[in-house]
């Protein structure tokens, strides 16, 4: 299965190996794919792994979900589950 088409501010939610989540944004929509921004990741060590750029081509893992900005419900709750995990201090 081909990654879909993702549109500016949509989110990406994946399934790490450790039951966590991280959660990428599209920051832009190319010709040939998306440039996407990590909003979270629990075990982020450099901020050189903070952007990275999806193919069209490339395959969809089945451990992700998108979150359209359109689902307002959704996209809310995955912001405010950001916020709880940054005042818990699950970030640095």
């Amino acid at each position: 299965m081909s990654f879909p088409k993702l549109e500016v501010g949509d989110l990406v939610l994946t399934r790490t190996y450790t039951g966590e989540q991280s959660v990428e944004v599209c920051q832009y929509r190319g010709a040939t794919g998306n440039l996407m921004y990590t909003l979270f990741h629990p075990e982020i060590l450099l901020a050189c792994q903070l952007e990275r750029f999806i193919k069209d081509g490339d395959s969809m893992p089945y451990s992700m979900t998108i979150v359209r900005k359109s689902d307002q419900e959704n996209y809310a709750g995955v912001l405010a589950a950001i916020h709880d995990a940054k005042t818990k201090g699950k970030l640095k």
